[in-house]
């Protein structure tokens, strides 16, 4: 398919994703200055009431929000702790913001001594509720994987009602506690009194924001997010990001020389869960960070990393010079090899490593069966799961190899591969395939003048365009440029591996002078590389965080998903940095 023709392709093949159900409902309509507003007569009402206990009056209305009648819920939040939570309404937007500020600042309940707050320096934060729309879901109203099709996550909240009683639940509180709308509607039915009467669950869509202090700018959010536009995608602050976020993974880094493998910020808290693959794909990210950015500090830890994997080096019976990275678990994963030989490569001391780069080669050229076929494990584990992803993997680093030592063996590797990995996807196209094959083939092509190498990683390009978010196909700016997969509803962190995949394909394009590729590849690039951005956690968006060291500057799985995952920060850090040397540093 024609590049010039891969945008309309992408409509119709995402215009079938969501689940349409009804009527979606809307949010409230409200300005930066409408909101500013707003906040400043939240502000002044809960001053009135804790100094003499009367309410606050408003006499004027903005003109926009004259017929604007909602719900609204009023937080206040000062040092970092929440201090009250206030809702309204519905009614005329201006009283009832009045009215859930008042109900917040009456917190006794909550054990809060107001006289130790300055209420010009409170967080408060609102939340105007648009007018819920009733879902009928049939027997599958608890069912997830119905229910998750009808909620656009992080955008719609939902309400449950049984017997007169209610619980609402807003898209905020689903963002914050990081909970699928399926998560949180059984656990909220059950918080109603008991009742025999069948219960109705319908969907809503709030306006979002929070004023930091007393006249300060208002900070909008969706998803819990602060919008990341095209124009912030810039050499300079893709570079500051690389930087960041180089920082971030060597704070994860353990006094072990492993990395902390996930941190839940909902939950303030690691996780318990642990990869060797993506262990060893820090080991390759670091190498790869130093590389670019050549800190003292990253290159130390970087070769430091490499040292504890190469500790581990096993060679293969049989096999001459040929060896593997073992793991403790025996589950031999060719990925841990590949990175580690990737690690290698990128290290700016990779000479230092050339004898164990060599037998690692070796030892992947040994997994590869005639067929072309390579297999995902070294023994006693020879077949395990990552078939689209570690081939991927092992032929970028082979790549690395031949373009230090050219060597007809992998030459032929690519052959068998390439014969291979084309007739598979032929039958069985998979993106992570794609998104991960794309590479070495693309760079094979420039290394070795290959023109049907780049052909092949251009359909693979191609086809990642074709499932890329647009404002075509996507009414959501914070989603744009995400690369959306067959079996879900958002676009995730993988968008990054998408973002390196085009980044080699458009320099295997300006090879071989398809100047129209080129210029696809770039606009999709730069799309992408606006949504990693936008999966960055930024200061703005850690306003309800009591501690945020942990997780300012680390990567979501999604802007739905907060989950701050070691392969994340790789898979931005490796994306951003291919996309900064191929497109920005080059003036493209």
């Amino acid at each position: 398919m024609s590049p010039h023709n891969l945008r309309l392709f992408a409509a119709a093949l995402l215009a079938g994703q969501a689940l349409a159900v009804g009527d979606s409902p809307t949010a409230p309509t409200i300005d930066r200055q409408d909101k500013q507003f707003l906040s400043r007569a939240a502000r002044r009402a809960c001053q009135q009431y804790l100094r003499d206990q009367t309410i606050y009056s408003s006499h004027y209305t903005p003109p926009d929000l004259k017929d604007t009648m909602c719900e609204v819920i009023v937080t206040l939040r000062g040092d970092r702790l929440l201090l009250g939570i206030g809702a309204a309404g519905p009614g005329p937007i201006v009283r009832t913001t009045i009215e859930a500020a008042v109900a917040a600042a009456r917190s006794d309940e909550r054990n809060v001594d107001w006289r130790t707050h300055d209420v010009a320096k409170l967080l408060i934060e609102i939340e105007a509720v648009g007018s819920p729309i009733a879902l009928d879901l049939g027997d599958g109203w608890l069912e997830p994987a119905i229910v998750d099709r009808v909620f656009e996550p992080g955008v719609d909240g939902f309400s449950v009602s049984r017997g007169g009683a209610a619980k609402r639940v807003c898209p905020s509180e689903l963002s914050i506690k990081n909970l699928r709308a399926s998560d949180a509607i059984k656990p909220a039915l059950e918080r109603l009194p008991g009742s025999t009467e069948t219960p109705s669950l319908a969907r809503f869509r709030s306006t979002h924001w929070y004023q930091p202090t007393a006249g300060s700018d208002v900070v909008p959010l969706r998803r819990g997010l602060t919008l990341v536009t095209n124009d912030e995608v810039t050499a300079d602050s893709v570079a500051k990001t690389i930087g960041d976020l180089a920082d971030y993974l060597v704070y994860r880094r353990r006094p072990s020389g492993s990395f902390a493998y996930e941190y839940e910020p909902a939950a303030d808290a690691y996780t318990d869960a642990d990869d060797h693959v993506h262990q060893a794909g820090a080991a390759w990210t670091l190498a790869t960070a130093a590389g670019f950015l050549r800190r003292a500090p990253l290159l130390d830890a970087a070769g430091r990393s490499v040292e504890a994997h190469l500790a581990r080096l096993q060679p293969i019976a049989g096999a001459q010079d040929a060896a593997f990275i073992a793991t403790a678990n025996e589950r031999n994963k060719l990925g841990v090899t590949a990175q580690i030989a990737l690690a290698m490569s990128a290290h700016p001391d990779s000479g230092h490593h050339a004898v164990n780069r060599a037998r690692l080669a070796l030892g992947m050229l040994w997994l590869q069966k005639p067929s072309g076929e390579f297999i995902t494990a070294f023994p006693p584990a020879r077949r395990l799961s990552g078939g689209d992803v570690y081939p991927g993997m092992a032929l970028l680093a082979l790549c690395e190899e031949y373009k230090d030592q050219p060597d007809q063996r992998i030459q032929g590797a690519f052959n068998l591969a390439f014969d291979f990995y084309r007739r598979e996807f032929d039958r069985r196209p998979t993106l992570s395939g794609a998104m991960w094959l794309a590479q070495p083939f693309a760079r094979m092509a420039v290394l070795a003048n290959r023109r049907e190498f780049a052909r092949f990683a251009f359909s693979l390009a191609d086809r990642l365009v074709a499932h890329q978010l647009t404002p075509a196909t996507s009414p959501w700016p914070e989603l744009h440029g995400g690369v959306l997969p067959n079996t879900a509803t958002l676009p995730d962190i993988e968008t990054a591996v998408c973002l390196a995949a085009w980044s080699e394909a458009i320099v295997a394009a300006r090879k071989f002078g398809d100047t129209e590729r080129v210029a696809c590849y770039e606009t999709a690039a730069r799309a992408a590389a606006r949504f990693v951005l936008q999966l960055q956690v930024r200061e703005s968006e850690t306003y309800h965080m009591r501690v945020v060291t942990d997780a300012l500057g680390g990567m979501r799985t999604s802007v739905a998903d907060n989950r701050l995952r070691l392969e994340n920060i790789q898979y931005a850090l490796l994306g951003l940095i291919k996309f900064h040397e191929t497109v920005l540093s080059s003036g493209g």
